[in-house]
């Protein structure tokens, strides 16, 4: 399944917030490793968000089956929502399965891993580099490092889960049992 990595800067911080700046990368696949990227997008909105929508959908929708990955994914919800609304055009993303980054690393805000789930925190953890005024190419850029970075984390943890199983066998499995794991 191909992901999405979509990061809107809004106009402000109000209800009423338009997209100032987007920017989108198609990856092909799971991995998210550089050769999986496959198209890019950046843009901004100027005053006609129709342009910008369908400039969008042109550059970085697929016909196969995708998610969409985000950080504080309902601000990008919302703004696109409305942006579509307000162009007449048919929302790319409406019925497709969002991830929240902000939500993956509660695990490690709760282990004490990181010391909170913002995106300076997150890039700090994972060793990315994030200029103070980064537009939203450069946030879309930490988003998909810091993905990387989780999903490998999680796989190295299932591995690792999958060796003690092998390894404790029938004695780790009644453990696991009385433990309701």
């Amino acid at each position: 399944m191909d992901h999405i990595f979509i990061y809107a800067l809004p106009t402000n911080n109000t209800k009423e917030a338009r997209i100032l700046e987007i920017s989108a990368v198609r990856a092909e696949g799971f991995a998210c490793r550089k050769q999986d990227m496959r198209e890019t997008f950046t843009g901004k909105s100027e005053s006609n968000s129709r342009k910008l929508l369908s400039d969008m959908r042109e550059k970085i929708y697929t016909s196969n089956p995708f998610v969409v990955v985000s950080y504080c994914s309902e601000i990008t919800r919302t703004l696109l929502r409305n942006e579509y609304a307000n162009s007449g055009l048919e929302d790319m993303f409406a019925g497709r399965a969002w991830i929240d980054i902000n939500q993956l690393a509660w695990p490690l805000a709760a282990g004490r891993f990181i010391q909170s789930r913002t995106l300076d925190s997150l890039c700090k953890h994972f060793k990315i580099t994030l200029e103070p005024q980064a537009d939203s190419a450069d946030i879309c850029v930490a988003m998909i490092q810091i993905y990387r970075g989780m999903m490998q984390r999680y796989r190295t943890a299932l591995s690792g889960e999958e060796a003690i199983r092998e390894v404790g066998g029938e004695t780790l499995e009644n453990v696991r049992k009385i433990m309701g794991f």
